[in-house]
């Protein structure tokens, strides 16, 4: 337990990407791997799109919801199963502050560091959801807000 401590968890560069997106502050974090392979990834590739619910809500993609600090969004695409879920804050700061969090890097954020722990745990053999995608948007220059998708 140790080691893993004391070493961050990293994304492979090898197999994901942090692209900066059309719209300033805003960045995906997407797989390189082949996207037309359905097996592995749904085959038009993630896009910013895909973390607004109105996208999925448009195409009658959404096959449910479930509700607790948020609204968690589950979504059928191309024969994949999807969760979406926006990072919210919990305990006394929530009643201040819902969604923001002290900007870092990109590769300090929760929705950056929840992936690679899940590739983490995926390659150790553990069952627990692959990630699909993520989003960070930066916004008041030093605080961010950020989503998941991962595979239901």
């Amino acid at each position: 337990m140790s080691e893993l401590t004391s070493t961050p968890l990293t994304l492979s560069p090898k197999a994901w990407s942090i692209q900066p997106t059309h719209a300033s502050g805003q960045y995906l974090i997407v797989p390189i791997h082949d996207m037309t392979n359905a097996s592995t990834c749904p085959n038009d590739g993630p896009t910013v799109d895909w973390f607004n619910p109105k996208y999925w809500q448009a195409q009658n993609k959404i096959t449910g919801t479930n509700t607790g600090r948020g609204i968690t969004y589950f979504i059928q695409h191309h024969g994949i199963n999807m969760v979406l879920r926006r990072y919210l804050r919990g305990g006394l700061i929530a009643k201040l502050i819902t969604q923001s969090f002290w900007f870092n890097g990109n590769t300090r954020t929760r929705v950056y560091r929840e992936m690679a722990l899940l590739e983490y745990m995926l390659q150790c053999d553990l069952p627990v959801p692959r990630p699909i995608a993520g989003l960070i948007t930066r916004h008041f220059g030093a605080c961010y807000r950020n989503a998941i998708l991962i595979e239901r």
